[in-house]
């Protein structure tokens, strides 16, 4: 498979990876491996374990403002539903009626206060020099990466914003809460580390004579009132922890690929070791404690 760009493909095509003979390893699914383990990612893999997920109310939430800001939204993506909640039973209806029909149902009222919403996002990531309107949005990328023994590893990264006049990857967030230590720790728990780093080398990969230029952000956007804006880059440590996890993620995908052998959280028997703050808590408290035991 060849480094390329796919363009603007829909999610869904994006997601079920029908782009070759073999599964690909996306930023999702290496944090999954970093994170979780080998038997998860084969599990929710669409063209492996092929699990289906339902989403929640934030994730769908997260999409609209997605569609919106970045002009991306599909013709009937989203089905809004004249009802106060979901209580009644024709709200119920119409909204299993679009789910079933592969759409994201919402209450009119939760549609427009969103929408309306993303005009004053809009506004706060103009005043940071974020103008999605310049940059290739929701763009796919086929390309390839090589493990420690150097197999090569298909991947397939789709980027929220693109702007080649700087190099600029930006990828848009939205949460409960922006600030920098709530985000911080999202980027840890969700591999969005990972996902920094693997962006960076899939535009490396699809533009050779730019290699080391690319750069990469988060915007990231607070769904409630006042709907704060804020855009952080990774720092050195994070982008190296980035590097690092992504580049193990590689090398146990390509071993479990080639060998099918997809294990849980440790192979054959683990150790669990004592933490340090039980230890130092024990001897505290008058305890003995030998190391060598």
């Amino acid at each position: 498979m060849a480094n390329k760009w796919l363009g603007r493909i829909p999610a869904s095509e994006y997601h079920a990876d029908r782009f070759g003979s073999v599964p690909t390893l996306s930023a999702s699914c290496a944090a999954t491996i970093a994170n979780d383990c080998l038997a998860r990612a084969y599990h929710e893999h669409p063209r492996l374990g092929a699990a289906s997920r339902e989403s929640s109310k934030e994730q769908d939430e997260g999409t609209l403002i997605h569609a919106v800001l970045l002009g991306t939204m599909e013709p009937g993506q989203f089905v809004g539903i004249e009802a106060n909640d979901w209580r009644t039973k024709a709200a119920k209806e119409a909204r299993d009626a679009a789910q079933a029909d592969g759409k994201i149902p919402f209450l009119m009222r939760q549609y427009e206060r969103i929408v309306n919403a993303c005009d004053r996002i809009r506004d706060a990531l103009l005043r940071e020099g974020i103008d999605f309107s310049e940059c290739m949005t929701e763009h796919a990328a086929l390309w390839e990466a090589r493990a420690t023994n150097g197999a090569t590893v298909q991947c397939r990264s789709m980027l929220d914003a693109f702007n080649p006049a700087d190099m600029m990857v930006t990828d848009l967030k939205s949460t409960d809460s922006a600030h920098p230590r709530a985000f911080r720790a999202s980027v840890e728990r969700y591999g969005y580390d990972i996902q920094a780093h693997a962006y960076r080398l899939a535009v490396d990969a699809c533009m050779p004579d730019f290699v080391g230029r690319t750069r990469f952000q988060w915007a990231v956007v607070e769904t409630k009132a006042p709907y704060v804006v804020a855009v952080y880059q990774p720092a050195g440590s994070m982008r190296e922890l980035g590097r690092v996890k992504w580049e193990q993620a590689v090398d146990k995908w390509e071993h479990a690929l080639r060998a099918d052998r997809w294990t849980g959280y440790v192979d054959g028997v683990g150790l669990i070791e004592a933490s340090p703050w039980s230890i130092t808590e024990a001897v505290a408290e008058g305890g003995s404690y030998d190391e060598n035991v």
